[in-house]
């Protein structure tokens, strides 16, 4: 239907009228031109439009992008980027129901839930008091400082960046996001109070990206004080790569010559050829009355485009021991740290070790931090986490 417009003018040509002395023949001529003629000056402009949007890129790929120097775009654009902007770097992150971060990735490792009992190593002695934000302080120091130092012989890990931030529901995080004026969030921790029914919970986000991106790795770490003894829960989650149509975005920039405008040509002639359709469904649009695209009802849950356009799971071999490993030495600190925070605030960890040897025997034998533990570390394990995480892809 949208490109009968474009016959109107052939069907003026072939009308039967009376010819106005000479002018007839040209004027059915020009008639039966005109759609070509419109056909061909839409491509001249898309062939702009297109060598404008690949400079664009070529500067993107050259220079990356971050959040202080976006690209051009209308001020109507330009507003909404910078408000997402804001929102991908706030330090509130939503969960859902599968226990997942939002765009935190897709490669869910299930949670390793340690319970530790608060009793002091020496009956005469009793436990010094502590705060679960103090002791996620001293862990976030002891990752920011692996493979750091004067006497270190390796090389730290990848883009590692360690942040303290706030996980709530996803309900809660969407109304906090849509109110007029967002709010800074309370990080200071529940001390040695109990976190039960308290729907926002502090968490240490230890994060390492390699692969250019492709591969990141995330470790959530919660600690609740309560009844006596100290629960520690450890989430790792992986961002696995992009599917392989979008990691060749950057493709124009690489084409030159002849296979450049080889390119334009043909991209151009195929915008113009789409847009009388494009032009329609926007009238068309218009005339039913729907709704515009800012105007449409909000998204139920938060999205994550980082995620909904990744695989499924880390298929490459050595992309998959890279991430398997930022996760165990991530995890193998944090476990050390707490171990050693606690041994000075004379509390007794024996129970506390047996129990984390026994999720670094999964993660060897298994591939995840959780699996039939009884039949691993033997039947004297208890009060280790054995939730239904995703166990593809490790």
């Amino acid at each position: 239907m949208a490109y009968l417009v474009l016959c109107v003018p052939w069907l003026l040509a072939v009308v039967p009228y009376q010819p106005v002395g000479g002018e007839a023949v040209a004027l059915r001529i020009g008639l039966l031109l005109l759609p070509f003629a419109l056909l061909l000056g839409a491509a001249l402009v898309c062939v702009g439009d297109r060598l404008a949007a690949r400079a664009a890129l070529a500067r993107l790929v050259r220079e990356g992008v971050s959040s202080d120097r976006l690209p051009w775009a209308a001020p109507k654009g330009r507003h909404r980027m910078v408000r997402i902007g804001k929102e991908q770097s706030w330090q509130e992150l939503p969960y859902d129901e599968p226990e997942r971060f939002v765009g935190a990735g897709r490669d869910v490792w299930g949670a390793a839930d340690i319970a530790i009992p608060l009793k002091p190593k020496d009956p005469d002695e009793s436990v010094k008091s502590f705060g679960e934000a103090e002791l996620l302080r001293r862990m976030g120091g002891a990752v920011r400082g692996l493979g750091r130092g004067a006497r270190e012989i390796t090389d730290p890990l990848p883009g590692l960046t360690v942040t303290d931030v706030q996980g709530l529901p996803a309900a809660l995080w969407l109304q906090r996001t849509r109110a007029a004026k967002l709010e800074l969030p309370d990080l200071r921790g529940r001390g040695r109070r109990s976190p039960s029914g308290v729907p926002d919970r502090l968490y240490l986000r230890a994060q390492c990206v390699s692969w250019d991106g492709q591969v990141v790795v995330s470790v959530f770490v919660h600690a609740a004080l309560e009844a006596g003894e100290l629960r520690l829960t450890v989430r790792p989650q992986v961002m696995t790569p992009l599917y392989n149509e979008l990691r060749v975005t950057d493709a124009p920039v690489t084409k030159h010559g002849t296979r450049l405008l080889g390119w334009i040509v043909t991209q151009s002639l195929l915008d113009a050829a789409v847009g009388p359709l494009a032009l329609w469904r926007f009238v068309a649009r218009l005339g039913l009355g729907e709704q515009a695209e800012e105007d449409r009802a909000e998204e139920k849950d938060p999205v994550s485009l980082r995620d909904r356009y990744s695989t499924e799971e880390v298929t490459d071999m050595h992309q998959s021991d890279d991430a398997k490993r930022h996760v165990v030495l991530m995890q193998t600190c944090i476990f050390r740290t707490v171990a050693q925070y606690l041994d000075e605030l004379g509390v007794d960890t024996a129970q506390y070790e047996r129990q984390v040897a026994a999720v670094i025997t999964n993660i060897q034998v298994y591939g995840d931090n959780n699996a039939p533990i009884q039949n691993v570390a033997g039947s004297d394990i208890r009060n280790v986490g054995q939730g239904n995480g995703n166990q593809g892809g490790k």
